[in-house]
């Protein structure tokens, strides 16, 4: 029985350390919003994603920065940033399972 429970308690210590590790990615999701929205002013970036799930934060992201790649005619980097997105995408998925 005791052996049962040190194990329970490494789960849920790994557990912990992904739900940790997924906060820190989703703020740095919000974050990279701000940045696209306005450069020197965070709040703009929080009041818009404050109601937003991860998904949302993580679509609005990929729209924003995806639009300003393509009008600079950065199509290498655009591909680059869709590969990018899909990682997010598999960490999330990994995290929900």
């Amino acid at each position: 029985m005791a052996s049962r429970n040190i194990s329970d308690i490494k789960l849920l210590r790994y557990i912990g350390r992904i739900a940790i590790a997924f906060c820190e990615l989703e703020d740095e999701l919000e974050l990279g919003v701000a940045a696209e929205l306005h450069d020197d002013c965070d709040e703009i970036g929080y009041m818009v994603t404050c109601k937003m799930n991860f998904q949302q934060k993580l679509e609005l992201y990929e729209r924003l920065v995806h639009h300003r790649l393509i009008s600079c005619e950065e199509t290498k980097r655009a591909k680059d940033f869709e590969a990018f997105v899909r990682e997010i995408k598999d960490i999330q998925d990994f995290r929900n399972n």
